[in-house]
């Protein structure tokens, strides 16, 4: 958007739609000076910006948020994983769910509704094996 060949390039002022201030603040904070943690409370605010903004080395450091977030509960983590393209997280979320009844807690959830085809399909492929 900034370097590429783009309109925006030669733009003083790129107004950014659809993005609400505290998101940018929340993005602007992990990228400068650095310090500011990604945490599980702000991870899909910042793994969303730096997807859109093409930023590799915040997407990778949500990635590891991700990944080691006790709090973040197992069909968002799928989710996530799914939307953002982590497949080997995807295979891990997708193989913790063991049988029926672990399926039929997550039809339950509202990211239930979100799953494709193809993260449904390592779902059953993990409770038939």
């Amino acid at each position: 958007m900034f370097f590429g060949e783009f309109k925006e390039k030669n733009q003083d002022e790129i107004v950014l739609e659809e993005v609400g201030y505290t998101d940018i603040l929340e993005l602007l904070a992990v990228i400068y000076p650095c310090a500011y943690p990604i945490t599980d409370k702000n991870l899909e605010v910042v793994l969303k910006l730096a997807d859109r903004f093409i930023m590799p080395i915040i997407v990778e450091r949500c990635k590891e948020v991700l990944k080691t977030s006790q709090k973040i509960k197992r069909p968002l983590k799928l989710w996530l994983a799914q939307k953002y393209n982590f497949p080997d997280l995807q295979i891990e979320y997708a193989k913790e769910y063991k049988n029926v009844d672990d399926v039929k807690k997550l039809k339950a959830e509202p990211e239930y509704g979100l799953l494709d085809d193809k993260t449904r399909s390592l779902i059953f492929d993990s409770i038939t094996s």
